[in-house]
């Protein structure tokens, strides 16, 4: 059913709605992924309804009705966005997976869920938004993740850092970058290796993490802040969470080191919660780790031409300025001095 028509895909929105709409006005199409993946907003008596309709396997539904069941209440997260103007909205937790299909066999795996709207999260970071930030990232940390699926990305350290040295040796052998910029990521790697390669210090928690938050997935209500698009989300480590937000936005050493204080804050303030000694030090780790390889990732899909070309030249952009940001972790004498450049296909030894 990859190639349903407009038509089929109408109708099992409407069968999985059990209601109809008002004015009988079709289902307005919100997103669509690759043909097997859409987003409807529908109109009926009850107000907005969000109809997320997966074909094929249904496994990453079932795993955001689960993270989004467990998540606390008062948190009111939502399962995915959109924009409309300068509001952001989401549709909240749904309370139960159904099947939608055609006759008696289920063809598509649906989530229905109602409005949440609110205000995007965006800069300045100022000290009061990433406070509000803290406090929902803390609530939802709090829920343990026994039970759930384990985080789809990142992998574990070991895992994401022999990805890193494959980039690596890509980037040095293929000739993609100027030679100094290429021996310091080469460097840099050496120097992050016995930090990624060791065993944990201690048992690393594992919570209910978002494990794709970014500005775009969080939104202000007065009552604080709220989660959007829980896709990705599952058991894993909270340095993990607080990692990919760092370098996914990315932070400013200032904002860093305000989101950290609030974060830590806000976890002493719920006595019931248990100490994390390594959090921070797992989360430097982690941060340093994932700028380095999102670094990397650019450069290849700019030699592959594997990005977008409408977002080529921005990247082309932020290579420089991302791969010193994440250098000056580990080689802060060095760092400042680079001026990173991409070497274009005629230019590389072949």
């Amino acid at each position: 059913m990859r190639h349903a028509t407009p038509r089929t895909v109408v109708t099992l929105v409407l069968s999985a709605l059990g209601e109809p709409c008002l004015g009988q006005r079709p289902p307005t199409l919100l997103h669509a992924v690759r043909g097997d993946k859409y987003l409807y907003r529908a109109e009926t008596r009850g107000g907005p309804r969000f109809v997320r309709l997966r074909f094929g396997p249904t496994a990453s539904l079932v795993r955001e009705q689960q993270a989004l069941l467990r998540a606390p209440a008062g948190l009111a997260p939502a399962l995915h966005h959109f924009r409309s103007g300068a509001e952001l909205a989401g549709f909240g937790a749904p309370s139960a997976l159904r099947f939608a299909g055609l006759g008696e066999r289920p063809l598509a795996g649906v989530l229905i869920s109602g409005l949440v709207p609110g205000t995007p999260l965006a800069r300045p970071l100022d000290e009061p938004k990433l406070s509000a930030l803290a406090h929902a990232w803390v609530a939802l940390h709090r829920v343990l993740g026994a039970d759930l699926a384990p985080l789809t990305f990142p992998a574990t350290p070991r895992a994401c850092f022999e990805t890193l040295r494959g980039y690596v040796r890509r980037v040095r052998y293929d000739g993609l970058l100027d030679k100094h910029s290429a021996l310091c990521l080469q460097q840099a790697t050496e120097v992050l290796a016995p930090a990624m390669l060791k065993a944990p210090v201690s048992a690393v928690p594992s919570v209910l993490c978002h494990g794709d938050l970014r500005l775009q997935h969080v939104t202000q209500q007065r009552d604080g802040c709220r989660f959007l698009d829980f896709e990705r989300a599952g058991a894993g480590d909270p340095a993990a969470d607080l990692a990919i937000f760092a370098c996914a936005v990315p932070l400013t050493l200032n904002e860093e080191h305000s989101l950290m204080c609030a974060y830590e804050q806000a976890r002493k303030s719920i006595r019931s919660l248990a100490a994390d000694h390594h959090l921070w030090e797992r989360y430097r780790d982690l941060r340093t780790l994932w700028g380095l390889l999102r670094a990397c990732v650019v450069i290849c899909d700019l030699a592959d031409d594997a990005a977008p070309p409408d977002r080529r030249a921005f990247l082309r952009r932020r290579v420089p300025h991302d791969l010193r940001a994440a250098l000056a972790r580990v080689l802060p004498s060095e760092a400042h001095k680079l001026a990173p450049r991409l070497i274009p296909f005629e230019g590389r030894a072949q």
